[in-house]
């Protein structure tokens, strides 16, 4: 199976399309997009139309 992630040169950071990190925190992309309005959850990248959530960010901010 090939992944299509971005690893940034950030300690193997992993770059996670809306719906990758939706899949990673069990939630559909509409919660995802529900957590970016409310400001639970924002994406650290956006290339174009397309946005990027940091794995190691997403982990810190659901431990908050």
């Amino acid at each position: 199976m090939i992944h299509n992630s971005i690893v940034t040169s950030d300690c193997d950071d992993v770059l996670l399309t809306r719906e990758q990190a939706a899949k990673f925190l069990n939630v559909t992309v509409q919660s995802l997009n529900n957590y970016n309005v409310s400001g639970l959850l924002r994406p650290t990248h956006k290339i174009g139309r397309r946005i990027l959530y940091s794995k190691n960010s997403i982990l810190k901010q659901i431990q908050l």
